[in-house]
């Protein structure tokens, strides 16, 4: 019966398919099938033994059990190898160190047929891409119309020269360069073409062939077979996919054979098509296009990062890390936010949703796709960002920069600081002298006409795995708004308004803004004629930042100002559509416009996150005594990020005193001991931080961050040996946090080991091989040794990667007198010139000229 059963099942499973939800069922029909052979060679035994004395059955049944049993066992053991000695494919690995050059990253060097692009192939050749052209072979014709649909509306569909700003990136590129340099741009965007070997001829000859129409499809990223890296450049390895003739053949016999086989056991064709490192190294995997650098072949000068999801993700909490100031639940991969499972169209199933959802909000509007653009925006509105109206200062201007932390601490008993809710329901406040807190009688903090004031925002980071704005960051706008208005509609405070498609320039912005060797600002798609980087603000993941607004309540203010932030993004900066006017462009147009109207096309600047507040004007006093209640509305997590924002921007008294109140409302919470731990070391007082890092190692001996900053207090006692078994312990947390593994080799060196000190930098370039800080390590760890020679090697690393003076000086000329990145000076932003808002006529296809700030 179990044997019948069994049976049974497996015919079932030949006519359903043995899919993933029928996997218990092909569990259920080997076992039973199993099992039932197992009684029906013990029937036969009994069945022979009454037939004859000698029993022959017996003996064959003895050895049919011996085989079974083998049968079993080694499948078992097959498996637990795989399991403890992982086959290199299964895993990403970087290079011990970096290559020296471009020409070094590319297959075949400068000769190769892909260089100056990374990507390579298992023939070291080029090879046929007509597996790439066939996307509709998988979706309309096969076993996945709902990725198939979902893929033909994402940006991957779009990357090839059917966008409109990559076919004049390569035109421009071809001009200027030569064909060679755009062989770099085509790895990730039309790897079809660069594959097959056509980018060697001039685009007016390739690019209205179908490889340069295939965008990244199904089968390039199922067709790759191992990452050489996560230096990106498309630094991975394709080849043909061995399935793809049958997959793809077009006589009806062998397709539908091949399709009963998928149907009948998938397994072959998932493997084929879906490597271990598409799940276990998703991070990694995605680097590869993900993450892009120019050098001396393409900018004339030196290495310059361009784009970099990848290391901000890895290094933080959400990826590989663990040196985040704020706790995670869990960590998550690029899939996790950007692939979520969805269900099928049925109903009957789920899979992993290849929209790829991120923030492009330009490819929708151009190809007029509501869908996919309302699909993005709420994706960008979910929780991504948070803006918190949280202190108000009745301290007087601050013109220079934040004093040394020495000075600060005394004086800090002379800022007057209220802190309030941004609820947009009930507003608390509380008011904050001496570095405690007052709470105010009444529900809103209430100024006096007449009275300059400071306002703090505090923007967070919550569920973005990387930097904000990510991707190509330069091509990116965002901003933080603020606008007080008064209950008569009178405009008391306004910054980052808007003028048509121009930004307040005096506006908090967060990006990128590359320039070339003269000042001038270049756009993405002109990537090689960056030099430098003149203004760079980037939100880490997990993180926070404090933005300070400078007001004064006139004398005809009403007696409520009603203060509302909101922090706007869009993805395309408006100087990267003035290549719309091009001429050259022009013949472009054509399809496109009919698409979507182009030349009337706005690009949607999506309100990511918002807070409101009120403030009472009025001759009565700032409060009038205590209220506990108020004091509740202050939450541990508030004054978390309104001191890790203090902290990244070295305002270490501030942002200690944030840490007091925070853990005095959470006292159990081992992050904010950490940090304020962290504060106390920085400012010298190493008893004091060890003793709080050694308490956060008491209550979370598992935090990897704990144990670390306990070896740095060590360390900075002079407590070598010591100091290294705590990082080493925190290494064996977070085995793949690259800081935690330098300071290791920091150890052994002033412990005078050098060997072991060089093998765990060399761990650490395993994990980031474009780490300046590593090869300095390296190279001082090699003077020390006597190894010049390693040394000298190492250098040229460090100098390839290293900002050089030039770039130094660049940056400090070039950059706008604004807030720039970590560590930032204080600064107050201004309401905006009333004079600045009024119409401003505009260019001819509805874009204003670039936003200079």
């Amino acid at each position: 019966m179990l044997y019948a059963a069994g049976m049974a099942l497996g015919l079932y499973l030949m006519i359903a398919g043995v899919r993933e939800r029928l996997t218990l069922f092909l569990y259920a029909h080997v076992a039973l099938c199993f099992v039932g052979l197992i009684f029906l060679l013990i029937s036969i035994r009994r069945v022979g033994h009454q037939i004859s004395i000698d029993n022959p059955i017996n003996t064959a049944g003895r050895y049919l059990l011996v085989f079974l049993s083998i049968a079993v066992c080694i499948p078992i053991l097959v498996i637990t190898y795989r399991f403890v000695f992982v086959r290199h494919d299964d895993r990403i690995h970087n290079p011990h160190a970096a290559p020296k050059s471009m020409a070094a990253e590319a297959m075949g060097g400068e000769q190769g047929p892909f260089y100056p692009s990374s990507v390579a192939t298992t023939t070291q050749d080029t090879i046929a891409t007509d597996f790439m052209l066939t996307p509709e072979t998988c979706g309309a014709a096969g076993c996945h119309p709902d990725i198939y649909r979902q893929w033909q509306s994402s940006a991957h569909r779009y990357s090839d020269y059917s966008n409109l700003w990559y076919r004049k990136a390569i035109t421009t590129a071809e001009l200027r360069l030569g064909n060679t340099a755009t062989k770099w741009c085509a790895g990730c965007h039309t790897p079809a073409v660069l594959l097959n070997g056509d980018m060697r001829l001039p685009s007016a000859e390739h690019s209205q062939s179908p490889a340069a129409h295939a965008g990244i499809s199904c089968t390039l990223c199922h067709g790759i077979v191992d990452v050489r890296g996560t230096m990106g450049q498309g630094g991975f390895i394709s080849e043909r996919p061995k399935l793809f003739d049958m997959l793809a053949s077009k006589n009806p016999t062998i397709k539908n054979l091949y399709a009963w086989f998928v149907h009948l056991d998938p397994k072959p064709h998932r493997d084929t098509f879906r490597q271990p490192f598409h799940r276990n190294e998703n991070g990694a995997f995605c680097s590869s296009c993900h993450k892009a650098h120019t050098d001396v072949p393409l900018n004339q000068a030196r290495w310059l990062q361009i784009m970099n999801d990848y290391d901000s993700w890895q290094s933080g909490n959400f990826g590989q890390g663990d040196r985040d100031f704020a706790y995670i639940e869990k960590r998550k991969n690029c899939v996790a936010c950007h692939m979520p499972f969805v269900n099928t169209q049925d109903g009957k199933s789920y899979f992993r949703d290849h929209r790829f959802l991120g923030a492009n909000t330009l490819l929708p509007s151009i190809n007029a796709d509501s869908t996919h653009l309302q699909a993005t925006i709420d994706y960008l509105r979910d929780h991504r960002l948070t803006l918190d109206l949280f202190a108000l200062s009745l301290a007087p201007v601050r013109e220079a920069p934040a004093p040394p932390v020495s000075a600060v601490r005394e004086d800090s008993a002379q800022v007057a600081t209220v802190l309030m809710s941004s609820d947009i329901n009930t507003t608390q406040a509380v008011f904050a002298m001496d570095s405690a807190v007052v709470p105010l009688a009444g529900p809103t903090p209430r100024l006096k006409r007449g009275q300059s004031f400071r306002l703090d925002v505090v923007v967070r980071s919550r569920d973005i795995g990387h930097n904000f704005p990510a991707g190509a960051a330069d091509m990116a706008q965002a901003w933080l708004e603020l606008k007080m208005v008064d209950e008569n509609g009178k405009v008391i405070f306004w910054s980052g308004a808007t003028r048509g498609t121009e930004v307040d320039p005096q506006a908090h912005f967060y990006g990128v803004e590359m320039v070339d060797s003269t000042g001038r600002r270049t756009v993405h798609e002109r990537s090689w004629e960056a030099r430098v980087a003149s203004f760079s603000n980037l939100l880490p993941p997990n993180s926070a930042e404090v933005v300070r607004y400078r007001a004064q309540i006139p004398e005809d203010c009403g007696e409520l100002v009603t203060v509302e932030a909101r922090l706007h993004y869009r993805k395309y900066h408006p100087s990267h559509l003035e290549w719309l006017q091009d001429p050259d462009l022009q013949p472009m147009l054509g399809n496109a416009r009919k698409r979507s109207a182009l030349g009337d096309m706005q690009v949607p600047a999506v309100e990511m996150a918002y807070a409101k507040a009120s403030l009472l004007i009025g001759a009565s006093d700032n409060h009038t005594g205590a209220n506990d209640t108020a004091n509740a509305a202050m939450t541990a997590e508030r004054w978390q990020n309104y001191g890790i924002g203090l902290l990244r921007q070295n305002e270490l008294a501030a942002a200690e005193h944030a840490f007091t109140q925070a853990l005095r409302l959470a006292p159990d919470d081992d992050y904010l001991a950490i940090n304020l731990g962290l504060i106390q070391l920085r400012t010298g007082r190493v008893r004091e931080a060890r003793a709080a890092f050694e308490a956060a190692v008491q209550k979370a001996d598992e935090s990897g961050r704990a144990h670390y900053y306990l070896g740095m207090a060590l360390k900075a006692a002079g407590d070598y040996r010591k100091a290294l078994n705590h990082v080493k312990r925190a290494s064996e947390l977070a085995r793949r946090d690259r800081e935690f593994r330098i300071e290791i080799g920091r150890l052994y060196h002033l412990l005078g080991d050098y060997e072991r000190a060089i093998r765990s930098f060399k761990r650490a370039l395993r994990i980031d091989p474009e780490a300046p800080a590593v090869y300095h390590e390296m190279m001082k760890t090699y003077l020390a040794k006597g190894d010049s020679k390693s040394a000298a090697r190492v250098e040229q690393l460090y100098r390839r990667f290293t900002k050089d003076e030039q770039m130094r000086a660049m940056e400090k000329e070039f950059r706008p007198q604004i807030l720039d990145a970590p560590p930032q000076t204080y600064h107050e932003h201004d309401s905006i010139d009333p004079s600045w808002l009024k119409p401003k006529e505009e260019s001819t296809n509805g874009y204003s000229s670039s936003l200079e700030r």
